[in-house]
């Protein structure tokens, strides 16, 4: 399963970072780079594959490239992606080929969610979203596969 990312992440090995990279890339693509999306830490854990505890620590101290990731509540994170400039003689973006049978399911999960519109709980084209304190889209990502993707790990 291929994953569209920025050409600077091809030299990332951890697909968690990998999955976590063509998620914001998705987002920031469909509803607009340079904007703040609010998401909750324990949907990001499961993205990343890593612990909730000290994630976003981690990913800065890792880095994620020109993407501004924060800290702004217990359970919400935040994370903001420049946009890719374009450029005739370079290339912008690479795909990643997954192997980890759990990081599939992940980014299957999230297409999945992604052809639903995330902001919302309608489908419907344009970007509109639950107004919070700070007037950040909000991303909603339920827990329907989360058994699913516990069941993977066991194998």
């Amino acid at each position: 399963m291929k994953v569209r990312i920025p050409q600077w992440a091809s030299d990332y090995k951890d697909e968690g970072i990998i999955t976590f990279i063509a998620f914001a890339m998705r987002v920031s693509e469909r509803y607009g780079f340079d904007e703040w999306y609010s998401v909750n830490k324990e949907d990001l854990s499961i993205i990343c594959n890593k612990r909730q505890s000290g994630l976003i620590e981690w990913l800065r101290e890792v880095g994620v490239g020109d993407i501004e990731v924060g800290d702004i509540l217990e359970h919400t994170c935040m994370f903001k992606m420049p946009m890719i400039e374009r450029c005739r003689r370079t290339k912008t973006h690479n795909t990643y080929e997954l192997k980890d049978p759990r990081q599939k399911m992940v980014w299957m999960y999230l297409l999945g969610a992604f052809n639903y519109n995330m902001l919302t709980n309608k489908p419907q084209t344009s970007v509109a979203y639950r107004p919070n304190s700070w007037h950040i889209p909000e991303l909603k990502i339920t827990r329907e596969a989360l058994k699913y993707i516990k069941i993977s790990d066991k194998h």
